[in-house]
């Protein structure tokens, strides 16, 4: 396992070391030892960051664990790996190495749902992983208007399924076991969060490819038209009209 000094790990999800003496101190944070915090420390810090940042008092959060009515042992656990730290370059440092336009590259965020940053702000790591699709987009002379609208499209779809995946959640497993009195390690449902997380995620990109083939078809079905009409072996005009067809990719279409 990685570990981290208190300044490193700060520094990595955006607070000051003194918070992290702070949660420490309250009981909120317990590192094995004062000055080395584990992946999972970092997601407790950056989740009490977020309750409080919602209303929720430290001193409340550190109540609820010290009389076990709440626990965030569970983001230790592999299925939470996705909650990103931040990386060590600003959008404005990326976009000095990758030639992508400034306003651009903030987009990421944007497309994510999160509030448009500053060109100083550092990207999280997760942000980090898109810019190698855009950059070589923009090498490619992509439109930046394009580009823009496939992120936010691609962001905004993916939203909706992370926020009906929640809501599945909420109903189908945080409900029922508060319902039947589970303490917070059950209603938190580790183990089999780490089942289904990878077989949602193989789902996902498995619908992903199948309406990427239905599209991609419908592209090679035009482009082919067109090229046979230019070289004068098929025109469009030829086609019998509202003749639906089912080719081999199940892309259904009417001619």
């Amino acid at each position: 396992m990685i570990w981290y000094s208190r300044e490193n790990a700060a520094e990595r999800v955006g607070v000051e070391p003194s918070y992290l003496v702070r949660l420490v101190d309250l009981g909120i944070l317990a590192p094995e030892e004062p000055d080395r915090f584990s992946p999972g420390d970092m997601r407790r810090v950056m989740m009490a960051k977020s309750l409080e940042d919602a209303g929720i008092p430290l001193e409340g959060l550190a109540a609820g664990i010290k009389s076990g009515a709440l626990s965030f042992s569970f983001l230790d656990a592999a299925s939470y790996e996705r909650f990103a730290a931040l990386a060590d370059e600003t959008f404005r440092q990326v976009s000095d190495r990758t030639g992508i336009p400034l306003e651009l590259l903030m987009v990421i965020r944007e497309a994510i749902g999160m509030a448009q940053p500053s060109p100083d702000d550092r990207l999280r790591e997760d942000e980090m992983a898109i810019v190698p699709y855009i950059e070589l987009q923009v090498s490619a002379g992509f439109r930046p208007v394009a580009i823009e609208r496939l992120l936010r499209v691609q962001g905004d779809s993916i939203r909706r399924i992370a926020e009906q995946e929640g809501a599945w959640w909420n109903s189908e497993v945080i409900e029922p076991a508060m319902a039947a009195g589970k303490g917070p390690e059950e209603i938190a449902a580790t183990d089999f969060g780490n089942r289904i997380a990878p077989l949602a995620e193989q789902a996902v990109l498995a619908m992903y490819h199948a309406q990427q083939v239905r599209a991609w078809t419908a592209n090679i079905i035009d482009s082919s038209e067109e090229l046979m009409a230019k070289a004068g072996i098929h025109s469009r005009l030829e086609r019998l009209p509202a003749i639906c067809f089912l080719d081999i990719t199940g892309y259904t279409r009417m001619t």
